[in-house]
């Protein structure tokens, strides 16, 4: 692996120029239109004064811009700070706030957005339109720019599925060894074609992005998921290997399977961010004939483990840990020790360094076997502790998503006199039905203890772009419905 993360593209693979790496709307973009892009972007980075250690936050819709623009902040030795497009003007503030970012990159239709916010008035917004006003490069830049493996690379948010957001740090070694190791995982190289379904600010989306980049596969990408939008690319372009969170497997599901869909029986799906049940699985098996497998990964780790070509679905199983990676299950708490973990995180504003040689605990619970194959059963912060019964909030929240009357729901553990912790259900419901008969639907499928004592009904639930709810905003909601 080099060191150079300007080694991503080309240099190493000595792929030629007319290689085409990237596919976004239907437009193919070969590694001569990728530096070309990236060669103006770091020429627009340094006439605005961004250097060594700036945070600088990026919010852009276009996939191939926003790889354009990481590539040219590494070259300055900036580190991106990945955000959502769709940020709300609180939500830029609280970022600028807790970065300490001296810049904002923008789409012209966001600029009104992000002067709305309260930030810093010195914080300089630059409008990544303003690189289609340079003339393009008639050969890729060949400049040495002086890097170092251990600059500050790539900032991402984490989910707040577990408790309050935070901002993990990726050095630039980091963000490379998840690159490598990804895409020898999925044995990538340059005659593979890779379709990355996920949010491109995510970690779902920019690290496989990377590896496929890192191997010299063509990587095809969409701005933003539609369900029709996902099989027709599938159909058009035959990848070999298909990524995508598991919310976007249970929609097209759900979806009726035109005739003019084709996928070659070689294709290869995985699922992330979440684990699909087992009938789940064997559902989008029957409807689209290939296999759902499971990947694991976390923002902190990038990726621990993918299951192998078995035909056989096993429930709650991602797969055999990849090389070099070591689990160590303590307590049934999945704890992981990997060449690719962060450098740390950003906490309000301060920056704590991860020592690496402990091992991190990834939040989720599991065990794992002689061959090094890894179950997860379920996350920590899921277990309610009722009068010392555990119980798994995501077992209780299956059953109420079963309910024809139910529309979407959470459970999470609150706090009770008697038994010390219960179950509480936030409800959006697609017409009114009593709590005494969704509570006797629930006695149905499961023990007293775990029927939830409390229903909180809500019109939405607000979710991330992976479609997980954060755990610190459901508590804020029932500490507001109870006053």
């Amino acid at each position: 692996m080099s060191h150079n993360i300007e080694k991503l593209i080309c240099n190493h693979k000595k792929l030629p120029l007319n290689h085409v790496l990237l596919i976004c709307n239907n437009k193919a973009f070969t590694c001569h239109d990728i530096l070309n892009l990236t060669s103006k972007y770091t020429q627009l980075f340094i006439d605005q004064g961004i250097g060594r250690n700036h945070f600088v936050i990026v919010m852009v819709k276009d996939p191939v811009d926003y790889i354009c623009i990481f590539l040219a902040l590494q070259r300055v030795r900036a580190a991106l700070v990945s955000a959502n497009p769709d940020s709300t003007a609180s939500e830029i503030n609280r970022m600028v706030s807790d970065v300490s970012a001296g810049f904002i990159i923008t789409g012209k239709d966001k600029i009104d957005v992000i002067k709305q916010a309260d930030h810093d008035a010195s914080i300089k917004i630059i409008s990544c339109e303003r690189v289609e006003q340079r003339s393009s490069c008639n050969s890729p830049d060949k400049a040495e720019y002086h890097i170092n493996p251990d600059d500050r690379s790539l900032i991402l948010m984490t989910s707040g599925s577990t408790g309050k957001s935070k901002y993990v740090i990726h050095s630039q070694t980091g963000v490379l060894k998840s690159a490598e190791m990804s895409s020898n995982a999925y044995g990538l190289n340059e005659t593979k074609k890779v379709f990355v379904a996920a949010p491109i600010f995510h970690s779902a989306g920019i690290i496989p992005v990377l590896s496929a980049v890192n191997a010299g596969a063509t990587c095809i990408i969409m701005p933003k998921f539609l369900p029709k939008t996902f099989v027709k690319i599938i159909t058009r372009y035959q990848p070999d290997i298909v990524k995508a969170p598991a919310f976007i497997y249970r929609i097209i599901a759900k979806m009726p399977l035109s005739e003019d869909v084709v996928i070659h029986k070689g294709c290869q799906w995985y699922s992330g961010s979440s684990i699909l049940s087992l009938d789940e699985k064997k559902k989008i098996s029957d409807k689209f004939g290939v296999k759902i497998r499971e990947m694991y990964a976390t923002s902190e780790t990038s990726l621990i483990a993918v299951e192998n070509d078995d035909d056989t679905f096993v429930d709650k199983r991602v797969g055999k840990v990849l090389k070099d990676i070591h689990v160590l299950i303590s307590d049934n708490k999945i704890t992981v020790k990997t060449p690719s973990m962060a450098a740390g995180y950003i906490e309000s504003g301060n920056e704590k360094i991860h020592d690496f040689d402990a091992y991190f605990f990834t939040g989720d619970l599991g065990e794992i076997t002689k061959d090094n194959t890894l179950f997860v059963n379920g996350r920590e912060s899921n277990r309610i502790n009722v009068a010392g019964k555990k119980v798994s909030s995501q077992e209780v929240n299956t059953i109420l998503q079963s309910h024809p009357g139910i529309q979407d729901s959470e459970v999470i553990g609150v706090t009770d006199k008697v038994a010390g912790e219960v179950p509480a259900a936030i409800v959006v419901m697609k017409e009114k039905v009593p709590i005494d008969e969704l509570k006797e639907f629930c006695s149905r499928l499961l023990s007293s203890y775990k029927i939830p004592k409390y229903f909180y009904f809500v019109q939405e639930i607000e979710k991330n772009a992976l479609q997980k709810a954060s755990r610190h905003k459901l508590e804020q909601l029932i500490m507001n419905k109870r006053g």
